[in-house]
């Protein structure tokens, strides 16, 4: 089933329902330590490698992108910032992917879900930041309610290389001012944010500046869950090593499967903003299969 081509509603929930997930938050992040076995992490290290020469080929223009690989380059450069459409292009890698990281989501989510997006942040030494920002910003386009990711770092992540960084206190910020918010989404809050342009989805610091942020460093092995509603962003990448790491996102089951729907609907509309939410990239330097 497909119903992505309709948006979730954006009137928002009734009040009381809206006070008691502000008094209540549901989990929205979890780091989970050592949720691959080394011979899990290095299956992924190796598919990816293969993934990762593919796309230096495209950027580079010696070879088309792999299977409808999406290769996007940083603002300005020929330094990859991510590759899309990962379980799309590799069997191999669709396989771990639907084998461990889908039930992992799945547990956390409580029910069962369907892969919506995948990609990998490759981060080269000298990378780009992400600014603060919401996935939600993006993904309200879509029909989901909320969205899952697993970030699976291939490299560790440090506070010298960019890990990602999670706000703590957002309900709280809520609660003291209401006019942090700038739409509800059901009972899921949107924080006000830069629309179009370099910060596009940037999210005010106004309101950023309230946030207190928490540091999550990991290790290979080490997997981090987090919903499309809590803010987060990272650091450039001041140390002399890559900090790659695969972002995979879900959608609850109930709510479509809608994976073909979105890539289908990028390739069509690649320079749309809704595909680019606090993100160093070149749009106009995507290298397609």
């Amino acid at each position: 089933m497909n119903v992505a081509a309709s948006t979730p509603s954006s009137r928002p929930a009734s009040e009381q329902a809206i006070a008691a997930m502000l008094d209540a938050p549901p989990p929205r992040y979890e780091k989970v330590e050592a949720a691959l076995s080394p011979e899990q992490f290095e299956r992924f290290a190796d598919l990816y490698a293969e993934i990762h020469r593919n796309a230096e080929d495209a950027v580079a223009g010696r070879r088309a992108a792999m299977h409808d690989l999406i290769v996007v380059p940083e603002r300005g450069s020929t330094m990859i910032c991510r590759t899309e459409y990962l379980h799309g292009s590799s069997p191999e890698l669709a396989k771990m992917i639907d084998g461990i990281i889908t039930p992992l989501i799945a547990r956390f989510v409580g029910e069962p879900v369907c892969l919506f997006k995948d990609k990998c942040n490759e981060k080269s030494p000298g990378g780009g930041a992400f600014d603060p920002h919401q996935d939600i910003e993006a993904y309200r386009h879509f029909s989901g309610s909320n969205y899952f990711t697993a970030m699976v770092p291939l490299d560790p992540c440090t506070l010298e290389n960019g890990c990602l960084q999670v706000a703590t206190n957002m309900e709280a910020v809520i609660r003291a001012d209401p006019s942090a918010v700038e739409q509800w989404l059901g009972i899921e809050p949107l924080l006000p944010a830069g629309k179009g342009g370099a910060n596009n989805g940037v999210i005010d610091e106004s309101v950023s500046s309230r946030l207190d942020w928490e540091a999550v460093p990991m290790a290979r092995g080490d997997i981090l869950i987090f919903d499309s509603v809590v803010p987060h962003y990272s650091e450039p990448n001041h140390s002399p090593h890559s900090r790659r790491a695969l972002f995979l996102t879900y959608n609850r089951r109930s709510e479509g499967d809608n994976y073909a729907y979105y890539y289908k609907r990028k390739r069509e509309d690649a320079g749309n903003p809704i595909f680019h939410v606090a993100t160093p990239t070149d749009f106009d330097g995507a290298k397609e299969g």
